[in-house]
């Protein structure tokens, strides 16, 4: 869920005396969970595919990189996404 769906959540934190920061960290913190999460997932599908074809055909050229792991752990943290959603619902977390 982003930031616009959430609009009763956020009168409610706000209502209960909830800074901006606050707010905004809650949903920086669930945004980088569960893009780290979906992930890490991706990572483990794709190491078994990986394995799958290096198995199922020894002749063909597959090789894992770290690095390329290193990246796709930084890309899947994608926490810029949230700050969308919540920079449209400013009006209601003052």
């Amino acid at each position: 869920m982003d930031a616009l769906s959430q609009f009763d959540v956020l009168d409610v934190l706000k209502a209960l005396g909830a800074r901006r920061r606050t707010i905004l960290m809650q949903f920086l913190i669930e945004a980088v969970s569960i893009c780290l999460i979906g992930g890490t997932i991706g990572l483990v599908l794709a190491f078994g595919l990986f394995t799958l074809v290096a198995f199922s055909f020894p002749a063909f050229p597959v090789r894992f990189s770290p690095a390329l792991v290193a990246v796709a752990l930084i890309v899947s943290a994608a926490s810029f996404r949230a700050l969308s959603p919540i920079g449209r619902c400013r009006g209601s977390t003052r």
